[in-house]
């Protein structure tokens, strides 16, 4: 269902934007963990976490002051562990991290949108502390 109106979104904001001054930009955060432990099962880890970020200001009037804003953002994440020649586990997810839209005017201002809040935790087979004692 996230896809289909994410899809959705861009496509309409894309559209609209044509016809008036519009900007985009394109951001992101990166994030990465290495982690050795020979006590455990697999005692390499490495995780990678991005989030790429759209943005478009779209300017409807100048004159009136009115303006629509559209931000999205997915979240792209990945790890491999493994022990040398014998066992990997390798995982891999992509979910919607943030979308919403703004539109202002000289004394108005609607907003809708998405915004997924997350703790991640580590993996059970990669304590905190670095061992298994």
């Amino acid at each position: 269902m996230y896809r289909i109106t994410i899809c959705v979104l861009l496509i309409n904001v894309i559209g609209v934007s044509l016809g008036a001054q519009t900007k985009f930009q394109f951001d992101g955060q990166g994030s990465g963990i290495v982690n050795f432990s020979p006590d455990n099962t697999l005692d390499f880890f490495a995780g990678v976490r991005y989030i790429p970020d759209i943005n478009s200001n779209l300017l409807l009037d100048s004159a009136k002051s009115r303006n629509l804003y559209f931000e999205g953002s997915v979240n792209i994440s990945g790890s491999v562990g493994f022990h040398a020649f014998d066992t990997t586990q390798v995982t891999g997810d992509i979910q919607p991290y943030r979308i919403w839209v703004r539109y202002t005017g000289k004394r108005t201002e609607f907003r809708v949108g998405l915004q997924k809040l997350t703790l991640d935790q580590l993996p059970s087979s990669v304590p905190c502390n670095g061992s298994t004692r």
